[in-house]
């Protein structure tokens, strides 16, 4: 599935819900009577428990009140310019008491393949208790059921839902496209938040985080550790200088977005048809993504570009919405950046004002992942972090001890995951062989 350089899928992510930072919480699950249990389709009618169940289990939603819960799938359900009625919401996975134990949610969106737009399935959310995990093929193979007549997309997946997700679909051909790309702002007040975080995963780390007064040295050294066992290079020294983004371009004027307008769909008409796959870009798409997110979501925030008066491109950043212990304020991501492939410079002043921007705005870590390779390639001479996306799932539940100690004790390198590199957390589906021929050769 080919993805424009200057139109990259890097929204996908975040409006599906799959992110990092929705990674289930790590909490102990109660021991079931019986393990036989039935998948249904959700109604509206079931938020309630839903809402029940994903405030235990995913950290997006943990503290999120009903209110805030409700708004976020009404945004996602009815609010939502490519949803229609009759489309699927997702799926229920419910024991013999009628208990949830496990959900698997659907958000559509509008994805331009070849000269017309389609209405892709995007998987968000999924979950199902460690008792119940016989049934998750169940969820699986109703989800892969919409293939028949709608593309079907997941991202961000663990590697243990990739090799699940092997069985029936095809890996995103985008090279590295789970990679993410980090610069910390704040590395002292990064290591404190993180370390916070992290003190109610595991006896160890509860420990450390005790012991932090006394851990000036260890503080200096958690950046370099992390590069060491996150950083497919194992580069270090990213992770110890100081981050920024400053692109040596001539400067243009970039501004703060208060909406969109007919300029807008304009820019998007000129440029959609040079590429084969990417998302639809609409002043409505646009509108719903970024300034009707609801504040359990997060806050959105578009830069614009100008040239002359007139705009050549955008980059969204986005905030995280629910507090809680599990979370890191101060965190900017990057969820769309929108430009000509033709024009650096317009890459530039984007990225120098986003960067900007997050600092200005107290920001912790700016972060970037599921971008073009050609993306990557042109952020790389600002130094990011490079992290891989085993290694954000172990710093989401807590695991990178593990990580960090078996790394040391290794004198050659891990090879990667199988798959990895050529889209293994992301996958896909096509009801139509010339839209997969499309997908698989586009640009």
């Amino acid at each position: 599935m080919g993805v424009a350089p200057g139109l990259s899928d890097g929204p996908l992510a975040a409006v599906s819900g799959l992110a990092p930072t929705t990674m289930p919480a790590v909490e102990a699950e109660p021991s079931p009577v019986t393990d036989t249990a039935t998948v249904r389709p959700v109604e509206l009618d079931d938020l309630p428990a839903i809402w029940r169940f994903c405030s235990r289990y995913y950290d997006v939603f943990h503290g999120c009140s009903f209110d805030d819960f409700r708004a976020v799938w009404h945004h996602r359900w009815l609010d939502n310019p490519a949803a229609r009625a009759d489309q699927p919401k997702g799926w229920l996975l419910e024991n013999d008491a009628a208990d949830v134990v496990g959900f698997g949610g659907i958000v559509p969106m509008r994805i331009k393949i070849g000269a017309q737009a389609h209405t892709a399935m995007c998987g968000a959310n999924w979950y199902v208790q460690q008792a119940y995990r016989r049934h998750s093929l169940a969820l699986f193979r109703r989800y892969r059921s919409l293939a028949a007549e709608h593309v079907v997309l997941s991202t961000s997946l663990s590697s243990a839902a990739a090799a699940v997700h092997a069985r029936a679909m095809l890996p995103i051909p985008v090279k590295d496209i789970d990679q993410a790309l980090w610069w910390i702002i704040d590395s002292r007040r990064f290591f404190d938040l993180k370390l916070t975080q992290l003190a109610g995963t595991s006896r160890p780390w509860a420990l450390l985080a005790a012991a932090k007064p006394a851990l000036g040295l260890v503080g200096m050294a958690w950046p370099a550790l992390l590069g060491f066992v996150s950083d497919p290079q194992h580069r270090v020294l990213p992770w110890l200088a100081r981050a920024r983004i400053a692109f040596d371009v001539p400067p243009l004027p970039v501004e703060l977005s208060t909406g969109f307008g007919d300029e807008f769909d304009l820019f998007w008409h000129e440029h959609r048809q040079r590429y084969d796959v990417t998302m639809e870009r609409t002043s409505a798409f646009l509108d719903w993504r970024h300034r009707q997110l609801p504040k359990a979501a997060g806050r959105a925030f578009v830069l614009a570009c100008r040239d002359r008066g007139r705009l050549v491109g955008y980059v969204a950043l986005q905030t995280p919405g629910t507090r809680s212990d599990r979370q890191i304020p101060g965190c900017f991501n990057v969820t769309d950046l929108v430009y000509p492939a033709e024009r650096p410079d317009v890459l530039g002043n984007l990225m120098n004002a986003a960067f900007r921007f997050a600092v200005e705005h107290g920001g912790v870590v700016l972060k970037l992942s599921g971008f073009h390779p050609e993306v990557r390639a042109a952020l790389a001479s600002q130094r990011p972090c490079v992290i891989e996306p085993d290694m954000l799932q172990r710093l989401a539940r807590g695991t990178v001890g593990q990580r960090v100690f078996a790394r040391l004790g290794r004198a050659r390198r891990t090879k990667r995951a199988a798959g990895r590199g050529s889209g293994g957390s992301y996958w896909y589906k096509n009801p139509d062989p010339a839209l997969a021929d499309i997908c698989a050769g586009g640009t």
